[in-house]
């Protein structure tokens, strides 16, 4: 028998194998072609040939979870693990958040029709274990939906999110300094603690990355980005750290997370000081630092503040010369 790419295999497939309703849309089903076989094949067989084609290759995936229901079933974890929001995406999600967890039917004619929209859309948010938020719009847009008292079931909307990605405009959002006046703060949307309080209470991420926390040296504890990173992760249980293109020689350690990692942006290449996210002590200091960056001292040079010297050793912190011998738990990226 010839090989077969998955597109030429749905080709065969019984007609009775129908595609779930108000899937993400896609390519169209495929046309039954003449004189080719229509095997009824039982689930307990067709599972792992749909294994086969769909190991590794994302494309295929994507196809797989329009077939029927039960491949729909089998893949929708694979296929929605990494939600990504930006200021152009937002909007999408606010609108299916609304449409789907509205507590108000009133809209939908059939209750079984909205039944059937719910567990969809909440199935693919519990499915989503990667969130990354890239700027303030939709981190805000975000916690809009998940605190509003209009739509049902937000509290365990995103309970499965393990790994939280920041990327820079967001964290330029926490840099700025929240006008608490009403005559100064016009904007109906939330501030960035605020936001930043909300997501506290809707996630329970075990693992943050962090794009630029600043982009330049001037980082301690009273930064607005930091403290609001340490509010952030204040009731959260996160078991790393992972900070891309840290800018400057400083190298920032927050409290109670035990590993910490920092992939240093490529024209700094100086000594490392490592200095504490607060002026108080740790409940808990890290058991591991990695330090990723390119240098012209050797052995790398290390600098440990006071306030961290009798908790972190020397042989605690490692400086890697190779960015590609580690990838960030978060978004996998190595540099």
């Amino acid at each position: 028998m010839p090989l077969l790419n998955l597109q030429d295999f749905l080709h065969g497939l019984n007609e009775s194998l129908t595609p779930p309703e108000s899937l993400t849309p896609g390519p169209p089903p495929a046309i039954p072609i003449p004189g080719l076989p229509s095997p009824k094949l039982p689930e307990d067989i067709l599972a792992p040939i749909f294994d086969i084609f769909t190991t590794s290759n994302f494309h295929n995936l994507r196809i797989a979870v329009q077939v029927n229901t039960y491949l729909y079933n089998r893949y929708r974890s694979q296929v929605y693990r990494y939600i990504s929001l930006d200021k152009y995406k937002i909007g999408d999600f606010q609108l299916h958040a609304t449409l789907n967890l509205a507590k108000s039917n009133s809209t939908v004619t059939s209750p079984k029709i909205a039944k059937r929209k719910l567990t969809r859309f909440t199935s693919f948010c519990h499915s989503s274990t990667h969130l990354e938020i890239a700027d303030k719009e939709s981190a805000q847009g975000l916690v809009e939906v998940l605190a509003s008292s209009s739509l049902k079931n937000t509290l365990h909307v995103l309970q499965n999110v393990e790994y939280l990605i920041l990327k820079p405009d967001f964290v330029r959002f926490l840099q700025k300094i929240d006008y608490h006046n009403p005559k100064l703060n016009t904007d109906k949307a939330p501030d960035s603690k605020r936001t930043v309080q909300l997501l506290v209470r809707y996630l329970q991420p075990r693992h943050m990355c962090i794009d630029t926390l600043r982009a330049d040296d001037k980082k301690n504890p009273k930064s607005p980005e930091i403290w609001k990173i340490e509010l952030l992760k204040r009731n959260w249980k996160i078991e790393s750290m992972t900070f891309h293109n840290d800018v400057g020689d400083t190298r920032v350690i927050f409290t109670n997370v035990a590993t910490q990692r920092f992939f240093v942006h490529t024209l700094y290449g100086g000594p490392a000081n490592l200095v504490p996210s607060v002026d108080r002590p740790f409940d808990h200091y890290p058991s591991e630092v990695h330090i990723h960056q390119y240098t012209n001292f050797t052995p790398p040079q290390v600098t440990i503040s006071a306030g961290l010297e009798p908790h972190i050793k020397s042989k605690d912190v490692r400086v890697h010369e190779d960015y590609t011998s580690t990838q960030c738990a978060s978004c996998k990226r190595a540099y």
